[in-house]
């Protein structure tokens, strides 16, 4: 039986356009962990998500 493989990428994603960004990385078959309003540490100065993804590794 295979295991399955998954890949992840950590996101700041402006407050201001969340669902456009998440809607585009879920037609690309990410799926969202972890969600936290961020302010801080987020490399700009107005408020943020700090969002963790995964998606099954890709063949190839």
């Amino acid at each position: 039986m295979d295991e399955e493989k998954w890949e992840y990428k950590v996101a700041y994603i402006d407050y201001y356009f969340a669902e456009q960004r998440l809607n585009e990385l879920g037609e690309r078959g990410w799926e969202i962990m972890d969600w936290d309003r961020r302010t801080e540490h987020s490399g700009i100065d107005y408020p943020a998500y700090k969002a963790v993804f995964k998606r099954r590794m890709q063949d190839g």
